[in-house]
């Protein structure tokens, strides 16, 4: 008798999830026809926030890879993303080349903090009003890695970056909503402690490179890292002179940390391809929610919006990350930019 009443169960519980597979078949596409309609509807806020975000004296730039699920197969695309103290913006692009960065940026004049992708530097030298600017955090990622072959040598570099920051440390940070008089205080600050005791640091820095770089085989790591660091060395030194710079581009990666998580939870489709459900979205039948809504939700949720099941649960490498500086605690208070999200697409459909 047990035997038939499991058996009962499990007809019942089959016939349950072909009804609701019949369902998603003609629930998807309405769900995707009304994200584009909020799309077109959030078009004039997203370019308002691109607006705000490129009126900035300092901005900061990076890009990652965004996987476009298209009618003819898988496209490596990009999404290109631009912070500021309080805001960021997102464009996707299909190419990572100088023209995509200058039509993101478009007539932008100013500061451009940025690591060391070779295209910020042709678009600075093709832009005379923007000052290229270049993150410590990425040089000490460099020097991480070479650590296990030259630990002694790569020690002494980490310190004196460490250094830096914990001079950076003893300003303080003021909430967005402080009076202009305390942050002209706070930059007041900061600029005299900088040429009190960061440009000494520098002054050491500088002096090691020189002299470890001609006993350091070139192909090695600790020979890479310092390459790195003396090549980019003009754009690293900026905020010696300028107290509106930060010592690194956290603000723009911490803020792409959504799109990359998000990457990973759903992947991206032209409206011209066919959706269908696939045996990797099982996490809906589990969730006890439809595909439709699942694809609403996380087209038009903010990236930072996120379950707890879906936060990634160890701590980031230590690579990966700078030491905590002032830009570590950003956290951009819109993340919007799915319009053009939706208009690229249609683009390349067209």
């Amino acid at each position: 008798m047990w035997r038939r009443a499991s058996t009962s169960i499990t007809c019942r519980s089959s016939a349950r999830r072909g009804r609701w597979g019949a369902r998603a078949l003609t629930s998807i596409p309405d769900a995707v026809g009304s994200v584009w309609s909020v799309g077109r509807h959030l078009t004039p806020t997203y370019e308002a926030l691109c607006a705000k975000v490129l009126a900035s004296d300092v901005v900061f730039m990076d890009e990652t890879h965004w996987r476009l699920m298209d009618t003819d197969g898988s496209h490596r695309w990009w999404t290109w993303c631009v912070a500021s103290d309080d805001a960021a913006a997102y464009w996707i692009r299909d190419h990572r080349s100088k023209d995509a960065a200058t039509e993101v940026l478009g007539t932008y004049t100013g500061v451009l903090m940025s690591d060391g992708y070779a295209v910020y530097e042709a678009l600075a030298r093709g832009a005379p009003g923007i000052r290229p600017v270049h993150c410590w955090a990425h040089v000490r990622r460099k020097f991480i890695e070479a650590e296990s072959s030259f630990p002694e040598e790569c020690r002494q570099a980490i310190t004196w970056i460490g250094d830096l920051y914990a001079v950076e440390h003893q300003v303080p940070q003021l909430p967005r909503t402080a009076p202009d008089e305390a942050r002209s205080e706070a930059l007041a600050l900061r600029s005299r402690l900088r040429g009190e005791r960061s440009r000494a640091i520098i002054d050491e820095l500088r002096a090691w490179a020189y002299a470890t770089k001609p006993v350091t085989l070139p192909q090695s790591s600790l020979g890479k890292a310092i390459d790195y660091m003396l090549s980019l060395w003009p754009g690293l030194t900026v905020f010696l002179t300028d107290p509106r710079v930060a010592l690194d581009n956290n603000r723009a990666e911490r803020a792409l940390r959504g799109v990359v998580v998000g990457g990973r939870i759903t992947t991206a489709r032209a409206p011209s391809a066919a959706l269908r459900p696939r045996r990797s979205s099982t996490r809906c039948s589990r969730a006890r929610s439809s595909p439709a809504s699942i694809l609403t939700t996380t087209c038009l949720r903010p990236p930072d919006a996120r379950s707890p099941r879906q936060t990634p649960s160890r701590s980031p490498k230590r690579h990966l990350i700078g030491p905590r500086s002032d830009s570590q605690s950003f956290t951009p208070d819109i993340h919007l930019g799915y319009g053009e999200d939706l208009r690229c697409s249609a683009a390349s459909r067209g």
